[in-house]
């Protein structure tokens, strides 16, 4: 399954033709290609609960500012126990820190909490990759994550992860506990002049560094996911 047809795949992909173009007619002839034309998204037909997407600048009709409802709903899942900082996850490669942690005494899975960077960043000494989430939603029933902001071009790798991240969760029926800047589907905005004009010359760049200077990848992939 793909949530694109085979013809989209690796869309402005480098060297798609050359490379992957031979895939894509060997897969259309061995396959037959069916679309799913349901307009349904059974993702959002889970039960309703309390809210857990909060937009930091906008306490409109909430009855509480959204950083309040935010804290008082890690209140809530945390329910009086203890909170860890910088709690440590074993998994099978790596030590994952945790910046806020809690467990209940009942031995079910516990609660994390995040800021943006610290999730989905590419600075530091732990830079997270799929993997890394998979754990998380193994571990966790609710994960919070404070401080989205807004994503361009020039994040493209933040964007990424945070797509990741939110698929992994999604796998393990992990509860994503969100505080943003923007609506959900404002969050990675293709189009900043800023970001754009600097992705234009970091091409640029990598394209000197190809010895072409022509390569620029118009791939639309995160706007898409």
């Amino acid at each position: 399954t793909s949530n694109r047809p085979p013809d989209d795949l690796y869309k402005g992909g480098l060297h798609r033709d050359a490379i992957f173009a031979p895939f894509l007619r060997t897969l259309e002839e061995r396959c037959e290609v069916h679309e799913i034309t349901s307009t349904t998204d059974y993702r959002q037909m889970g039960a309703k609960g309390e809210p857990v997407y909060f937009i930091s600048d906008d306490g409109a009709g909430t009855g509480q500012q959204p950083d309040d409802a935010f804290e008082a709903t890690w209140e809530r899942f945390v329910g009086g126990a203890k909170v860890q900082e910088n709690a440590m996850l074993r998994t099978a490669t790596k030590k994952i820190t945790i910046p806020h942690a809690c467990s209940p005494p009942n031995g079910d899975r516990g609660v994390a909490r995040f800021s943006f960077q610290q999730l989905c960043g590419s600075s530091g000494t732990s830079v997270f990759g799929p993997g890394d989430y998979l754990a998380l939603g193994a571990n966790f029933r609710a994960v919070f994550i404070e401080n989205v902001p807004t994503l361009g071009a020039t994040e493209a790798n933040e964007a990424r992860r945070l797509i990741s991240a939110i698929d992994a969760f999604y796998e393990h029926q992990t509860i994503a506990v969100v505080l943003a800047s923007v609506e959900p589907e404002a969050i990675f905005d293709s189009g900043r002049a800023a970001d754009a004009e600097n992705e234009r010359r970091r091409l640029e760049n990598l394209g000197d560094l190809l010895d072409s200077g022509k390569y620029v990848q118009q791939s639309d992939d995160e706007s898409f996911a």
